[in-house]
């Protein structure tokens, strides 16, 4: 339904003189307003005449130099109220139940993704984990010995002991504990030494279906520049035999756990994505319902 007009004309009044908003009130709720530094300009709407002479009875009253009074012609916009189920205020809009739909979307868009970032984790980590295990990826030498070595990537590196193992068809069978052994690794480049530790871990080994190949961590050593390397190594007193097998190439068991942690990663995130899902659906929910019940 249309809301009745204000009755009464608009006046705006000019005065000389800066008059302080707070007399607002007191002249009837005109809008004070200052069109230059030395002017207050008095808008708003008075009943009748007399009201009219009332307003301009306070100006004199303050002591007030009128300068102008203006009738002012403004069309009125009439207001829709409440008809049936739809008003064009909004204040008095509910929020669709659509909104309850959203929610439903979002969440369920954030269970595919979790689901598809833990499945692809899933998924990979048997082959992850056979790759960090790849034993082609080591190095075989038979020491004493030596043997050229492209190094691409920076980063530790490990040297292992096989207990048992095969080079080219012939098997060794070194004792179950290594023996002492005097290695280096130098850049073919420029020659320049490459310190590697003693680094004996009897956790850190590997070993094959048949036991065809089998070894322990014994050394550890950092690589800071790719490139072509030679390794060596000896008996401390000069000795040829007995022969054996040292393995180089990565730490297996730090490339074992990199896959962890980048599955975890996986997990994390796959888990943070559902309950952010989760959270922004119940916000959007609960608060549409809030909304729904205030109107």
């Amino acid at each position: 339904m249309t809301q009745p007009r204000e009755s009464g004309t608009v006046y705006q009044i000019r005065v000389k003189g800066r008059l302080d908003k707070r007399w607002s009130d007191w002249f009837n709720g005109f809008v004070i307003t200052y069109p230059s530094d030395d002017e207050t300009l008095l808008d708003g709407r008075v009943a009748d005449q007399a009201a009219l002479h009332g307003l301009l009875a306070k100006i004199r009253d303050l002591g007030l130099s009128l300068l102008s009074i203006d009738r002012v012609e403004r069309l009125e916009q009439p207001q829709l109220g409440m008809s049936g189920e739809e008003s064009m205020d909004t204040r008095n809009t509910k929020p669709s139940a659509w909104y309850y739909g959203l929610s439903a979307l979002i969440l369920l868009l954030g269970c595919a993704i979790a689901t598809t970032v833990l499945c692809f984790g899933a998924r990979h980590l048997p082959t992850s984990i056979a790759k960090a295990y790849d034993l082609d990826r080591l190095t075989q030498i038979v020491v004493p010995g030596s043997a050229d070595l492209v190094l691409s990537r920076t980063g530790a590196y490990a040297v292992y002991y096989e207990r048992h193992s095969v080079v080219d068809g012939v098997k060794y069978l070194g004792s179950e504990m290594p023996p002492a052994l005097e290695c280096s690794l130098a850049l073919q480049d420029t020659g320049k030494e490459i310190p590697i530790v003693p680094d004996y871990v009897e956790t850190n080994k590997y070993s094959t279906i048949g036991r065809n190949r089998e070894g322990v961590l014994l050394m550890s050593t950092t690589v800071d520049e790719p490139g072509n390397y030679t390794f060596s190594c000896r008996y401390p007193d000069g000795e040829a035999e007995p022969k054996i097998v040292l393995a180089f190439g990565q730490n297996l068991f730090w490339e074992f756990m990199a896959v962890i942690i980048r599955t975890a990663g996986r997990i994390v995130g796959g888990l943070a994505v559902l309950g952010a899902a989760g959270a922004v659906a119940i916000v959007i929910a609960v608060v549409t319902a809030i909304k729904r019940r205030e109107r």
